[in-house]
């Protein structure tokens, strides 16, 4: 018995420190904080990431070869806090026939932060618009950290945002999705240590 057991914690412990190596990557494969999408009107994929007033790059395939298309928002966000112009965590969903990109603006290891939003029908470089403040914001006065925002829509939308501080909170938006409708609430919170859970993403 003791031995049964003994291999299924063996087994168990494999599976949770168990990883795949990493797919085939050429082109531009180097970025931090990935968001990654499949245009519908021609399969093409875009990928955005952390810097570069959220940088971005497209592949006809997921393997590459990827190639950077520049800055999704050249001149940064109207957002006026610090780190406006070194966009953060982009996350990127197709609402309606246009994709959204939710992104952070913040500088490391401050409060002082806030969830933002740009919009494109084609995800083409210059296509995109930028509406700024979608009312996710913190200071020292919040219990949370406005960045790592994914939306998830469950016939409702919900953003998911936090970082640190109390973690995880999820916010309703409204029906576009572009603003908050009610007050966010804690959905996770380690009371360990630092508090260190950040970057959530909810699958349906």
């Amino acid at each position: 018995m003791h031995i049964f057991l003994s291999l299924i914690s063996i087994s168990l412990s494999a599976l949770v420190h168990g990883y795949v190596n990493p797919g085939i990557c050429s082109g531009a494969c180097n970025v931090h904080d990935p968001g990654l999408i499949q245009r519908e009107s021609d399969g093409v994929y875009f990928r955005f990431s952390t810097g570069n007033n959220i940088s971005y790059a497209s592949s006809s395939s997921i393997e590459g070869p990827w190639e950077v298309l520049g800055p999704m928002l050249p001149n940064g966000s109207s957002i006026d806090l610090d780190g406006r112009d070194d966009l953060w965590a982009p996350d990127v969903q197709l609402i309606n026939g246009v994709y959204h990109v939710y992104y952070s603006v913040s500088v490391f290891g401050s409060q002082n932060s806030a969830i933002g939003l740009a919009t494109s029908d084609t995800m083409d470089a210059g296509t995109w618009t930028e509406h700024g403040a979608t009312g996710i914001r913190s200071d020292s006065s919040k219990s949370y950290n406005a960045i790592d925002a994914n939306l998830f829509n469950d016939g409702v939308f919900y953003l998911n945002f936090g970082s640190f501080w109390t973690d995880i909170y999820q916010v309703e938006m409204d029906s576009t999705a572009m603003k908050v409708s009610s007050s966010a609430y804690n959905i996770v919170y380690d009371p360990n240590g630092d508090h260190a859970v950040e970057g959530a993403f909810l699958y349906k």
